[in-house]
C-alpha cells in the first residue's frame, strides 16, 4: 500500500472503511426505488466530508464542495438514473464507491495541493474513471472494506447492471460534446441548488467557511 505525504496507511485504511460503511447504508436501500436514490444522495455529501477529516484534511466547504461537485458533473448520467426503480440502487452504489476512490485519490496525490482546484480534480478523475467503473471491482470493494460478503441474491443483478450502464457511458462519452454538455448541465444544477439554497437561508447566516492556512 503507497500513500503520498499527505495521507498515512492507517488513515487511508480507515478512510477505506469508511467508503465501505457508506456502501453498505446505500446498499440498505436497494429495496426502496426512487426514495433510495434522494437517501443515498445525502449519505454522498456526508462522506466526502468524513473521507477529508478522516484523512487528515480539513474539511472546508470549498474543498468538500469541489470534489463532489466535479465528481457529480462527470457522473451525471449515472446520477440521474439513479432514481430509476431497482436499477437505480446498483448505480447508486457505484456512486457512492467511485466518490470515495475519487476524493483519496485526490488526498493523496501530490499534485494537488489545493483541494478546491476543479481542473485538477477533474484531471484526476479521468486518470482514474476507467479503472474503477466496474461492478465486479465494487462488489470485491465492499467485500475488503466491510469485511462482509455482498448479498448473494442481488450480486449478479448489480454487477449486470453496473457494467451495462459503464459500457453505455463509455461509449457515450465518445460522442464529441457529450462531456462538455454533461458538465454544463451539472454546473447548471449546481448554480440552481446554491440559488434555491441562498433564498431560504435565514437572514445573516453564514454560507461559507475560510480553510485553513
Amino acid at each position: 500500500m503507497t500513500t503520498s505525504g499527505k495521507v498515512s496507511a492507517d488513515q487511508l485504511r480507515e478512510a477505506q472503511r469508511f467508503v465501505g460503511g457508506t456502501m453498505a447504508v446505500c446498499l440498505s436501500y436497494w429495496f426502496a426505488p426512487v426514495v433510495g436514490g434522494v437517501l443515498c444522495n445525502f449519505a454522498e455529501k456526508e462522506m466526502v466530508k468524513k473521507l477529508l477529516t478522516a484523512l487528515g484534511i480539513a474539511a472546508s466547504a470549498e474543498a468538500t464542495d469541489a470534489l463532489f461537485w466535479v465528481h457529480r458533473k462527470r457522473m451525471l448520467a449515472f446520477n440521474v438514473a439513479t432514481y430509476a426503480p431497482w436499477v437505480g440502487t446498483s448505480l447508486q452504489l457505484l456512486e457512492v464507491y467511485s466518490l470515495g476512490q475519487f476524493v483519496i485519490a485526490c488526498a493523496m496525490d501530490d499534485k494537488i495541493v489545493d483541494l478546491a482546484d476543479e481542473p485538477k480534480l477533474a484531471a484526476e478523475w479521468d486518470r482514474i474513471e476507467q479503472d474503477i467503473l466496474s461492478g465486479r471491482r465494487v462488489v470485491e470493494s465492499y467485500e475488503q472494506f466491510t469485511n462482509d460478503q455482498f448479498p448473494v441474491a442481488i450480486r449478479d443483478a448489480f454487477v449486470s447492471s453496473v457494467d451495462t450502464a459503464s459500457a453505455v457511458y463509455r461509449t457515450a462519452s465518445k460522442i464529441p460534446g457529450f462531456r462538455a454538455a454533461q458538465d454544463a448541465a451539472g454546473e447548471g444544477i449546481r448554480r440552481a441548488l446554491r440559488t434555491a439554497g441562498a433564498a431560504f437561508a435565514p437572514s445573516g447566516s453564514a454560507t461559507t467557511s475560510k480553510p485553513p492556512a
